[in-house]
């Protein structure tokens, strides 16, 4: 359906239609595509809801929301919103919504010893795909589930669930720039 002037995902009644959508939205001009466009575009293809963050060379405040983003717990934001942030506001990060709307949890581990544990005590769970932190150099694992799960600290780190967000892969705030660690199939739990 039609909302704000943009597309909705909801409009494409099967992936391969949104997949083209998709593809040709990144075609529409090289001077478009930033590679936090790109990566907020490949979220949304994965039905992972995104949300602008201040980035840019704030440290303190790089990780904040540039908006209300409690509508995008519910919803992907439509591609018209996208381009809005990502090129002509040029905003440089993203944060990557948990929960239930995205099907998705993430351990954010901030840790590296911990880390280190757990990738020795589940190697099987960090198979799956895996950001590095811009900032501590840690990893933020991604998994699919099914049913809600609340955001919540854990020893060395949080779970990203419900009400949560993760800085997203190919996001730079003050010089650092989170990558793709692991590009692994996401795992489902």
């Amino acid at each position: 359906y039609l909302r704000g002037g943009g597309l909705r995902v909801a409009f494409f009644r099967s992936r391969n239609r949104l997949r083209r959508f998709i593809m040709s939205a990144r075609l529409k001009s090289s001077a478009d595509i930033t590679p936090t466009y790109s990566a907020a575009l490949r979220c949304i293809e994965q039905g992972w809801s995104v949300i602008p963050l201040i980035g840019g060379n704030d440290a303190a405040r790089g990780k904040t929301p540039v908006i209300s983003w409690s509508r995008y717990r519910k919803a992907l934001p439509a591609f018209d919103e996208l381009k809005r942030w990502f090129v002509d506001q040029g905003f440089s990060a993203y944060g990557v919504v948990c929960g239930k709307r995205s099907k998705l949890v993430v351990l954010d581990l901030d840790d590296e010893v911990i880390a280190e544990e757990f990738v020795q005590q589940f190697p099987e769970m960090a198979n799956t795909y895996t950001a590095r932190s811009g900032n501590r150099g840690t990893p933020h694992f991604y998994f699919h589930v099914d049913s809600p799960v609340k955001s919540q600290k854990v020893r060395g780190g949080d779970l990203k669930g419900e009400g949560g967000y993760v800085v997203g892969a190919d996001s730079t705030i003050a010089g650092k720039t989170w990558t793709v660690l692991n590009g692994a199939h996401v795992l489902s739990l």
